[in-house]
């Protein structure tokens, strides 16, 4: 998934990236395949480097400090004439810990940051290890759940806001007699904002998210407490290519979709 603007890499000295504040001291580069087939690879700020060709989601971190959004480098295969010489912006950073008995077999771990405007991070934790040490996020309001190896959402934690500097452990939301919704919906192209409304529907009941971030051309939203049954998800303006959303006692249910517009034309009703 593609949360950021592109870049292209072609090496001569490689690569070197420094934060826009220009603090240096425990700052380091992460490169990971796109694939997520292999650990990330980390590289100090500042300095010159020669990453793999490939695609890759680059980041940086340091002492309670984050990149807000990814940026996507694609690295081709030499012989290349030009290089990357970049800076990225910071942010204050919190820690999210997963014990290793929470961590779920063949799966993965992951965080979406909601808390800054018209960016997000998504961080997909594979290694049990890595989990159990913790990870950084940006500080502020969080989405934390474990998937399983089929890219659905297991458990869930609650909603919860990080202050710079925190450690927060992993905890799943206790669902007992109800079901949770968890939905990724990819609209047509960007221009939707901030106060489109999602809305889970059944006859006589009409939820609206709990949490709601709208990045580009990616909707995150997210049910808590949901009575069990059979649902539909209404955004305004939007239809949904499957909408049903079916609702089991004590557990999630991931609802990816593409969204179509309703307007003649594919374009929005005004």
């Amino acid at each position: 998934m593609t949360l950021s603007v592109s870049t292209v890499l072609a090496q001569s000295r490689g690569a070197r990236i420094v934060p826009d504040d220009g603090i240096l001291d425990g700052c380091t580069v992460h490169f990971l395949k796109a694939d997520y087939k292999t650990p990330e690879s980390r590289y100090p700020c500042g300095e010159w480097f020669m990453p793999e060709p490939g695609d890759h989601i680059v980041w940086l971190e340091g002492k309670n400090r984050i990149s807000p959004m990814w940026t996507v480098v694609m690295v081709p295969a030499p012989p290349a004439k030009n290089e990357l010489n970049s800076r990225i912006p910071m942010v204050d950073a919190a820690t999210i810990v997963v014990d290793a008995r929470d961590f779920p077999a063949g799966g993965t771990v992951r965080m979406v940051s909601l808390s800054h405007d018209n960016v997000t991070f998504e961080r997909r934790v594979a290694a049990r290890e890595q989990a159990s040490n913790g990870v950084l996020m940006p500080a502020g309001m969080q989405i934390v759940g474990t998937f399983g190896a089929d890219g659905r959402a297991m458990t869930l934690a609650p909603l919860v806001t990080l202050k710079a500097g925190e450690r927060y452990r992993f905890a799943p939301a206790p669902l007992k007699e109800h079901g949770a919704i968890l939905a990724l919906l990819d609209q047509p192209h960007r221009g939707r904002t901030a106060d489109t409304t999602v809305t889970l529907r059944r006859p006589g009941v009409a939820l609206r998210a709990d949490a709601l971030k709208i990045v580009q051309q990616r909707i995150y939203a997210v049910w808590y407490s949901v009575p069990p049954g059979d649902y539909t998800i209404d955004v305004a303006g939007m239809t949904l290519d499957n909408d049903r959303a079916a609702v089991e006692k004590g557990a999630v249910t991931t609802i990816r979709a593409e969204l179509k517009s309703n307007a003649p034309g594919g374009k929005d009703k005004p």
